[in-house]
């Protein structure tokens, strides 16, 4: 997760247009700063033992933001019966 956060991180620290996906209906700019802090820090705790079961949800809230941004940007064909 480390390696995804940098970019990220990078890109909240320019002063450039913030482009990113809203997942929580928040802004996009306030979504970016909630998943560099859950990729970012929370990762970095889970690395060195420190509170690992809490610092997971943010991780886990992520990764399920991503799933259903995907779930609406890919379209997977049904397959029809004859």
């Amino acid at each position: 997760m480390l390696t995804h956060a940098l970019p990220k991180f990078e890109k909240l620290i320019a002063n450039d247009n913030i482009e990113f996906i809203n997942f929580l209906g928040l802004g996009s700019a306030i979504s970016l700063v909630l998943v560099v802090f859950a990729e970012l820090l929370c990762s970095v705790f889970i690395i060195f033992g420190f509170i690992t079961r809490l610092a997971a949800i943010p991780l886990m809230i992520t990764m399920l933001g991503l799933l259903r941004f995907l779930s609406f940007m890919v379209q997977i064909p049904m397959r029809q019966k004859n």
